[in-house]
């Protein structure tokens, strides 16, 4: 989601995130794909909201946005920090 934000890729639907699970029947976060940058082609910028909410938001995600998306999924303060 960070590096969505980051390169303007609003193509961040659920279908886009993914899990495995494996032989020991453990899921995690399968590795990223379909990742683009969104680029102004010709005097139109590509629409500005994105497809997955964080928090209330489709759009202008601030760092305190992340932060809070994270604790809510209970990921610890200083990894969503490293990752930011």
């Amino acid at each position: 989601m960070v590096f969505n934000i980051l390169a303007n890729n609003t193509d961040d639907h659920n279908k886009n995130f993914s899990f495995i699970m494996s032989e020991e029947g453990t899921w995690s976060l399968s590795l990223a794909y379909d990742m683009a940058y969104m680029f102004d082609s010709g005097g139109f910028l590509p629409n500005e909201d994105h497809c997955m909410y964080i928090r209330t938001k489709l759009r202008k995600f601030t760092r305190d946005d992340v932060i809070r998306f994270a604790k809510d999924n209970e990921i610890h303060r200083p990894d969503a920090i490293y990752v930011i």
